[in-house]
C-alpha cells in the first residue's frame, strides 16, 4: 500500500509501532515516497527469482521425462537386438538345411533336374546355393540346357 505523503506515513509508523508488521503478515506491504523504488526492486527481484524457480522445476520435469523416455528407448534397442540375433540365428539354421548336408533341398532337387524333370522356369539356382552344396553343374544339366536352345 503507498501513503503518498510522506510525513503522514511517518507519522502513522511511530504512532503505531506493530503497523508495519500487521499489514505484512496481511500480505500488504507499507510503502511511502522514500522507499516505494526499494520496494518495486524487491519485488521485480522476487517476480523473478519465482519464474527462475518455475523454469528449474519445468527444467526438471523434462529431464526426467526425457530419462525416462531414454531408458524405454534403450530397452526396446537392446531387444531389437536380441531379436535379430534369433533371426540371424533361424537364417542360419534354414540356410543349411537349404545347401548344407548329404540330405539338403539343393542337391536333391539338383538330382530331380539331373534324372530329366523339365522346370517351367528360366531361372537357375543361384551359383551361391550350389557352391554351398558342393554342387557343380552337372553334365546333364549342361547337355539338357543345349537341348533346350
Amino acid at each position: 500500500m503507498f501513503v503518498p505523503i510522506e510525513p503522514a506515513f511517518l507519522m502513522a509508523m511511530q504512532e503505531e509501532d506493530s503497523l508495519w508488521l500487521e499489514a505484512y503478515e496481511k500480505g500488504i506491504l507499507l510503502t511511502g515516497p522514500t522507499t516505494l523504488l526499494f520496494v518495486i526492486r524487491i519485488v521485480e527481484s522476487l517476480w523473478r527469482q519465482e519464474q527462475q524457480a518455475k523454469n528449474v522445476r519445468e527444467v526438471m520435469d523434462r529431464g526426467a521425462a526425457l530419462y525416462d523416455k531414454f531408458v524405454g528407448f534403450a530397452h526396446n534397442l537392446a531387444d531389437v537386438g536380441v531379436k535379430i540375433d534369433a533371426a540371424r540365428t533361424a537364417y542360419d539354421d534354414a540356410t543349411k538345411q537349404l545347401s548344407v548336408g548329404p540330405g539338403n533341398l539343393v542337391r536333391q532337387v539338383e538330382m530331380l533336374k539331373d534324372l530329366g524333370i523339365r522346370p517351367t522356369t528360366k531361372k537357375k539356382m543361384p551359383q551361391k546355393l550350389l557352391d554351398n552344396a558342393g554342387i557343380d553343374e552337372s553334365p546333364l544339366a549342361i547337355a539338357a540346357e543345349s537341348e533346350e536352345k
